[in-house]
């Protein structure tokens, strides 16, 4: 089934990528730039994990852990669409992005939240993907679990979850993607 065009009301762009690639940087930039025509809707992850909600890589809270991120962000967006009518949402990161740090498979993830990839998706103008993993990550960050070598990895898995049809899976060992 072919989709219209975005309609008007569905001005949401998604900056998403790896941890440590700039995207909260970007949306500074952006806003600087182009004014009060774009909002920012800031991270949820962020937020929530400096306000003291647990971080743990154990499975079960991990699950717990994304799924109130996912809520938190998808009100973020709300909030700041009806506060700001009109104008361009510009996320630092979005609601598919949980698929990536979900324990198991991104259909997992988007069942658990009570969507899916295409329904998320559906909501945005666009979603940009920073590409640019740093090759260092401040080890002692309080927002952040792993390594530079995870950060890559997680970069690359955003692209998998992102991707549409078979012809676009994960690399083995450091991840990536691959065309087929």
């Amino acid at each position: 089934m072919k989709r219209p065009h975005p309609s008007p009301k569905r001005r949401r762009i998604v900056l998403t990528g790896g941890p440590g690639d700039g995207k909260t940087t970007a949306a500074d930039l952006f806003r600087r730039e182009i004014g009060d025509r774009v909002v920012i809707v800031p991270e949820a992850a962020t937020i929530l994990f400096q306000g003291g909600f647990p971080r743990s890589r154990e499975p079960q809270a991990s699950r717990f852990a994304q799924t109130a991120i996912f809520h938190v962000q998808r009100h973020l967006e709300d909030v700041q669409a009806a506060l700001f009518p009109g104008r361009t949402l510009l996320c630092d990161r979005g609601t598919a992005d949980g698929a990536v740090y979900w324990p198991g498979q991104p259909h997992d993830y988007f069942n658990a939240v009570g969507t899916a990839l295409d329904t998320e998706l559906w909501r945005l103008l666009t979603n940009l993907h920073w590409t640019h993993a740093k090759q260092c990550i401040d080890e002692t960050s309080r927002r952040r679990l792993g390594t530079a070598s995870q950060a890559q990895f997680e970069n690359r898995r955003q692209v998998w979850a992102f991707c549409r049809g078979d012809s676009c899976r994960p690399e083995a060992g450091a991840g990536g993607t691959r065309r087929e």
